[in-house]
Order: structure tokens, then sequence, then C-alpha cells
């Protein structure tokens, strides 16, 4: 009932059978028709004027993949919080491919005319992002041997940066 309300606009897909989250999101990119892809992780949360930043960068750049800033939640209150202050992070690894954040450098941060423009970064975090649909396919999408999370942030962004993209931190997002 919830999703016959949105006239056609949200579908709901069913696989008949286990196909892990990677292959998931490759099958609803893959069903979708809109020209940016949006993939958000059932534990995310958006809030007004949330899209707009990431679809400017896809429209100036349409080998952006852009990433949009995490807010926390106060558990007690579920008021948003900034978890980052005023600072901004941007995705990295270990050498054992485990994802981190670091703060963007203040020389980097100088160089920038206003705080709302995006910036690079090397990764990001795998359950939250937008890039255009078509670019998505020319990449080849996800490995299909990635099974479960906590690999395809890294294989997406090598290949985004690897065939002329690049990966963006949206703070307005």
């Amino acid at each position: 009932d919830y999703i016959k309300r949105w006239n056609g606009l949200v579908k709901l897909y069913r696989t008949g059978e286990r196909v892990g989250l990677i292959e998931a999101r490759t099958l609803g990119a893959q069903k979708s028709t809109g020209d940016v892809i949006v993939i958000l992780d059932a534990h995310c949360e958006c809030v007004i004027n949330w899209l707009p930043p990431l679809l400017t960068r896809i429209a100036l750049n349409r080998k952006a993949l852009a990433v949009p800033i995490v807010d926390g939640l106060e558990w007690k209150t579920l008021e948003h919080t900034n978890i980052y202050g005023s600072s901004l992070f941007r995705g990295i690894w270990e050498w054992g491919f485990l994802y981190k954040e670091t703060q963007v450098p203040d020389q980097e941060l100088y160089k920038r005319k206003y705080t709302s423009e995006p910036y690079w970064s090397p990764t990001h975090a795998g359950g939250l992002l937008a890039i255009d649909r078509q670019w998505f396919f020319e990449l080849g999408a996800y490995d299909p041997g990635i099974r479960v999370w906590g690999a395809e942030q890294y294989e997406l962004s090598f290949k985004v940066w690897q065939c002329g993209g690049t990966v963006e931190w949206a703070p307005c997002s």
C-alpha cells in the first residue's frame, strides 16, 4: 500500500532468491530509468534539500561521483547533529582496506572560495552516493564477484579515478 501511493514513481522488485547487497544495488541500477542513480543504504535518512548539491556536481561533471555529508542522530531526541563540527572530512583506507575518514588539510581548505564548495576525496562510504547512470555502466557497474558490503566503495572509487572521473563530497548535501 505504501508503494502504491507514489503512483509508479517507486517500484519494488523481488529477485526470487538472495543475491547479496552489491548484486541487489546493481539490479536496482539496471531497473532505474533516471539519468542519475542515487544509492542510499536503508539506515540513511534524508533531510530537506539534500539532493540538489549532489545533482549539481553531476550536472557540472558527469564523471563526478557525488557523496553527501553524513550527519548524526542524537539517540535520545533523534535530533540531527553535525558529527564533524566545523571541519570537513574525506574517505580514506588503511593498508588492510579498513575505511576511515580524515580531516581535509587546512592548506586545501584555504584554496576554496566558499565553504559550500565540494572537495575531492580518494574514496567514499559505499552506502551513499549519486552517480550518472550511463557513467556507472560505462565503468562496468559493481564487480559481480563482490557479494557483501565493505569493498564496493574502493572498487568503484578506483574505477572512477582511473577513468578520468572524480569522487567529490558535497558539504551542503
